[in-house]
Formats: structure tokens, sequence, C-alpha cells
């Protein structure tokens, strides 16, 4: 997650840079151009779409959980959500019933988070 005051572009520089990457290695990998990466990088364009993310995502190596922060936080800064979580919401609507449950009973992060182990447990 992005600390509060962290807009994408900080993220994206802040991934990059941890990666070990150059803006320069980053763009010819992901077949643009430095002022491109520049500019996201430097808040004068949006996140990317999903294509040029998925390729940005790759080069940087990204883990499962560090990915998938990576595509919530773009979609995030777009007002939008992520396209796996848009699939998903599509292939399976009562998903939809299952978060608006969620916000209608209140339940805490806590108890997400434990519906989340009983669920990487099969145990529901």
């Amino acid at each position: 997650m992005l600390p509060k005051n962290e807009t994408f572009g900080s993220y994206l520089r802040r991934l990059r840079i941890d990666c070990g990457k150059k803006q320069s290695e980053l763009a010819v990998a992901i077949g643009k151009t430095v002022m491109y990466i520049s500019n996201i990088e430097n808040g004068k364009n949006s996140p990317p779409a999903t294509e040029q993310l998925t390729k940005i995502a790759d080069v940087l190596q990204l883990a499962l959980p560090e990915r998938n922060d990576f595509f919530d936080q773009a979609a995030i800064t777009c007002g939008t959500i992520a396209s796996d979580i848009r699939e998903a919401l599509e292939e399976k609507p009562v998903l939809k019933k299952i978060v608006r449950k969620v916000q209608e009973c209140k339940i805490s992060s806590k108890e997400c988070e434990e519906l989340l182990d009983a669920i990487d447990r099969r145990q529901i």
C-alpha cells in the first residue's frame, strides 16, 4: 500500500529504484521512452493501462502481493478498480453480494483476515 502522501508515480519510482533499474532500463524493457517513465513518476501522466502495468510489473519482478498492490494503486489513482478484481466480479457476481454484506454487517478488518485465512485453509 501507498503511504498517504505518496503518489503512484513516486511509488513506481521507489519500486524501480528498489529493483536497481534506471528509468532508461525500464523504458527499453517495456518498449517506451525515458520521458514516458519520467512523466509517470513525476505525476504528469496517469498510471498506464493494464498491458503496460503488466510489462512494468514483470520487469520489476514484483512478487504477487506487491504486484497486486501495484495494480490496485494504479487503479485507485485512476478512480477505478484493478482489472483482475473487475473480471472476478463479472465472473462471480456473488462476490458483489459478499462485499456488500461485509459492509452492511460492519465486518472488521480482523474478521475479514480470519475469513481469508479460512478460505486459504478451505475450511468454509
